[in-house]
């Protein structure tokens, strides 16, 4: 299936234009296959675990099975032949590249140039341009995140069990992360295989384990603070059950002594490293600031679960609309901390009657995945800066880790009955189709694809080299100073940041022009993306919608308006004021 599944992607044509979504690309039974093939390999993985099984390879066929599934999954935009991928963050952070190619330094608001100076580095051993390079690190470091998850059940687990807990962790459990090459999402990729030398440290004590994950450790600090502080989180929660007192009460004698170190030297590290490295960006403080007068009443912005509750009020969705986005974008965290909540409270359970025999990893990993659903519900209710979605993830990574181990304990203990792995198979299904659907921006989940094409790259070139820039624009379907960065340089400064956006139906619901609605003279920037954006989006919406394809062609008749630039994909207008400033 493999082969057929490279072959329909050999045989579409590249994109030449934009695409709003990379799933309408190719025919359904694409994707059928895909998600068939990542669960074929998954059987044959958990049929290892059978106790009437006899060691063999089959699993290392499954393995090697999804892998190549998943590869396609992250590498598609790239063979799509898509310029670059990612219109927000990630051109902001080729800007900074750009700085420290000019300059040979980072710029002083860079806090986190780990991810910069891998993509140079990249582009200077490939000769070619970081755009170009920046597309494949996501999907390169998205399959190495999920080889070191494999490497720690591995280490973990004994073989049964971990035969029961890779077809898990090897989902791409990050959804949109996988394809973003922003710190962040990078940083949260490469948490498992820091994981994995830690928990190989603590076994074996071997010097170069020890070294590599020292550096791990400071590597992950510069990479994003917010992933150091939750790798901190899991640290401390480890050395907690590692005290003598916590150990002898929760686990068996033979679990408690299974680990005889503790974590002291490598959360002094981590802690050590972050304060070092980030005490002198000011920007840190001031976001520390803003976290505690949110939480101590000082500040009143709104959080998600305000915003979320407005736009559902203000839209009254259909109810499998909301379903779909809440399936899409949630469906894995909510399967993935159901099951972990059922180990956890488990093995509280089991704790009331008798010593738990775990290892106090595993007691750590279920832990900490139910420690950060807690902090992503606070991170909700309250604005914390960022959003509930990135204390969600750290909870999907650390529970996928046990949500193996309690199927097999449940398969043990059910006296090896087959419905069991039938359920496995049943989830893990479930699983493969909702982050199959879930890895790229798309209609589904009412966003659009991140697709950046040549001919947005050569209309923004235009518009920062040709357009009077002391004049103000206003745009749609782009923001433009994200392509300064981009094509120029972080902060340049030519272009306004998020420009006051276009009235309502270009003003033609109650006027006759758009000229009519400003008192100076103003550039209008639309993208293909724009006007595809509401009939794509949200076609069953129709009222809500601030421009229509009626509005979009009236521009072209207005005698206020002037087209200066099209290529196809991306359109400059001039519009000439017609309200004379007072």
């Amino acid at each position: 299936m493999v082969v057929i599944l490279a072959g329909i992607i050999l045989m579409t044509p590249p994109a030449n234009q934009y695409e709003i979504s990379i799933y309408r690309v190719f025919p359904w039974y694409f994707w059928t296959m895909l998600v068939a093939s990542t669960v074929v390999g998954q059987v044959l993985i958990l049929r290892g675990a059978f106790p009437d099984e006899k060691p063999g390879r089959d699993w290392q066929l499954g393995l090697l099975l999804i892998l190549l599934c998943n590869s396609i999954l992250v590498f598609v935009p790239y063979v799509r032949g898509y310029t670059y991928f990612e219109r927000a963050d990630v051109l902001t952070h080729l800007g900074f590249i750009q700085i420290i190619q000019r300059t040979g330094r980072f710029s002083g608001e860079l806090i986190y140039p780990n991810i910069h100076q891998l993509v140079l580095t990249l582009s200077y051993a490939t000769g070619l341009e970081p755009m170009r390079v920046i597309n494949a690190v996501s999907g390169v470091i998205s399959l190495f995140s999920m080889l070191a998850a494999i490497a720690l059940v591995a280490t973990v687990y004994d073989r049964r069990r971990a035969l029961f807990s890779i077809p898990f962790v090897c989902l791409l459990i990050g959804g949109t992360a996988h394809m973003n090459a922003s710190p962040f999402a990078q940083s949260m990729l490469i948490l498992p295989f820091v994981l994995y030398l830690f928990v190989k440290e603590q076994q074996t004590h071997a010097f170069a384990i020890r070294l590599a994950l020292a550096v791990s450790l400071v590597a992950l600090v510069i990479y994003h603070p917010l992933t150091a502080l939750f790798a901190l989180v899991f640290f401390t929660i480890y050395a907690v059950f590692q005290t003598s007192v916590v150990r002898g009460a929760l686990l068996s004698s033979d679990a408690a002594s299974s680990a005889l170190t503790g974590s002291g030297t490598v959360r002094r590290l981590t802690l050590g490293a972050f304060v070092v490295w980030y005490y002198n960006f000011a920007g840190m403080l001031i976001r520390a600031e803003s976290v505690l007068n949110t939480l101590f009443g000082a500040s009143n912005g709104e959080s998600q679960l305000d915003a979320y509750s407005s736009t559902v009020s203000r839209t009254s969705p259909a109810v499998v609309d909301l379903l779909r986005i809440l399936l899409l974008e949630y469906g894995i965290s909510m399967i993935l901390l159901g099951v972990s909540g059922l180990h956890f409270s488990k093995m509280l359970v089991k704790r009331a009657r008798r010593r738990l025999s775990v290892s106090v990893f595993e007691l750590s990993f279920s832990a900490t995945a139910m420690a950060f659903a807690g902090v992503s519900v606070l991170f909700l209710l309250f604005d914390l800066i960022v959003g509930f979605g990135r204390p969600l993830m750290a909870a999907r990574y650390f529970a996928v880790l046990v949500v193996g181990s309690f199927f097999f304990d449940l398969y043990e203990r059910l006296n090896w009955d087959p419905n069991v792995p039938r359920a496995v198979v049943v989830v893990l299904t479930i699983l493969v189709v909702l982050s199959t659907l879930g890895a790229h921006h798309s209609p589904l989940t009412m966003r659009t694809n991140q697709q950046v094409t040549d001919m947005e790259l050569d209309g923004a070139g235009w518009h920062l080299t040709y357009s009077d820039m002391d004049r103000p624009h206003a745009e749609y379907g782009v923001d433009l100073y994200r392509f300064e960065d981009a094509l120029i340089g972080f902060h340049s400064d030519n272009v306004t940041k998020d420009p006051d956006p276009p009235p309502d139906h270009f003003g033609y619901a109650d006027g006759e022009t758009l000229g009519a609605e400003y008192n100076e003279s103003h550039y209008l920037v639309i993208t293909s993306a724009g006007r595809q954006f509401y009939p794509e989006v949200w076609p069953d919406y129709r009222q809500f919608w601030r421009y229509t394809a009626e509005d979009f062609d009236r521009l072209e008749t207005d005698p206020t308006v002037a087209q200066v630039y099209a290529n196809g994909g991306y359109d400059t207008y001039l519009v000439n004021e017609t309200i004379t400033p007072a």
